[in-house]
């Protein structure tokens, strides 16, 4: 849908809110506490799409995101804020997968 939008420059990220464990270690759940959780519950995926317009828009290029090791969900509230151009208050860069400084 949002590559039907040529027009608007646009971005889409989906994390998963959580992991969960399909039989790894004869565990079948989620929702353990962090201190006793397996790697597959803590490791979530991540994807990120942005329109030809957004890059252009940002200056960026696929290899341009600001990718690590490890991500956070904190990532998702400052690149939100960063795509949509408000980067006062709360805002921080360094958390900001589409902020290339």
């Amino acid at each position: 849908m949002l590559k039907e939008l040529n027009d608007i420059p646009s971005a889409f990220i989906y994390m998963s809110d959580h992991g969960e464990t399909l039989g790894e270690h004869g565990l079948y759940l989620h929702g353990t506490p962090y201190s006793l959780a397996p790697e597959e519950q803590k490791r979530v995926p991540m994807l990120v799409w942005m329109s030809p317009k957004f890059k252009t828009q940002k200056d960026l290029q696929n290899h341009d995101i600001n990718w690590r090791d490890e991500h956070t969900h904190s990532l998702i509230f400052h690149s939100v804020i960063g795509a949509m151009g408000f980067n006062e208050g709360a805002y921080d860069s360094q958390q900001d997968i589409f902020s290339i400084e």
